[in-house]
This record gives structure tokens, C-alpha cells and sequence, in this order.
């Protein structure tokens, strides 16, 4: 595992691996803009869309990556990790 990911010398969101735009505005889900949509100003999809993504990325924002670590899942992940590497 490199040092970036480690638990001990890393202890952020998981969002910062998971989300390639953590450092920036939540990524869009859907656009109404290009193309126009016909059903663009009764519509409620994208509000419920965006909805449903920020509080997915909220969700990471309350875990780290030590969190997931301290559990079977750190385990996991350095056996697949040793798995790629010997691949």
C-alpha cells in the first residue's frame, strides 16, 4: 500500500479516494442545461439526484480511511493489494 493510502500517515475522508473532485464542488449528476430538457422546469429528478449525491459524499465524509482500516476490511484490502502486486 503506498504511503498516500496508509491509515497512520493518512487519516482523511474516504471521499478524498473515492471522489477525484473532493477538493472542488460536487460532482454533477445530471444536466438539464446541454441539451435543454423538455421537462427541465417541472422536473424534480435532478434536485432528488443532487440530493442523493451529496448526502452519498457526506456519508464519506464521516468515515477515514483509518476507520475502514481498523476493521476486516484493512485486512481485505492489503491481501488484494499483495494480490496485484504479484500479478
Amino acid at each position: 500500500m503506498s504511503s498516500r493510502l496508509h491509515p497512520a500517515t493518512c487519516p482523511c475522508p474516504v471521499r478524498s479516494i473515492v471522489d477525484p473532485s473532493a477538493d472542488t464542488a460536487i460532482v454533477e449528476v445530471i444536466g438539464c442545461a446541454a441539451p435543454l430538457c423538455v421537462v427541465r422546469g417541472p422536473c424534480s429528478l435532478k434536485g432528488l439526484l443532487d440530493e442523493a449525491n451529496e448526502a452519498f459524499y457526506d456519508a464519506l465524509d464521516r468515515n477515514t480511511l483509518a476507520d475502514a482500516a481498523a476493521s476486516l476490511t484493512g485486512a481485505a484490502i492489503v491481501r488484494l493489494h499483495r494480490r496485484s502486486r504479484s500479478a
